[in-house]
């Protein structure tokens, strides 16, 4: 195997990785979502409430973001510790 063939293996399996981590968060988020859904912290009302138009629309995608957001930087190839480390403490406070 040449150099070049070796850096073109390399750079799909990175991509592989990425791509593995973005569906591994996008799935965590929308797990989180429906798990928030069925049982709702402190129950429906609390996170329910009325857009400008007077449609209902509730809070509980801001959670299930974070909660994908976290996942996504915890698994992402070339993350620093730190950058990780930030990624869980500023989800884990959200």
């Amino acid at each position: 195997m040449t150099g070049r063939t070796r850096a073109a293996a390399g750079a799909r399996r990175e991509v592989s990785r990425s791509l593995l981590s973005g569906l591994a968060a996008a799935g965590t988020a929308r797990a989180a979502y429906a798990l928030l859904r069925a049982r709702p912290p402190g129950g429906g009302k609390t996170w329910a409430r009325t857009n400008h138009r007077g449609e209902p629309v509730t809070l509980l995608e801001g959670p299930a973001a974070a909660a994908g957001a976290v996942l996504g930087a915890a698994i992402a190839p070339g993350v620093p510790p730190r950058a990780r480390a930030a990624a869980a403490l500023a989800g884990a406070a959200s």
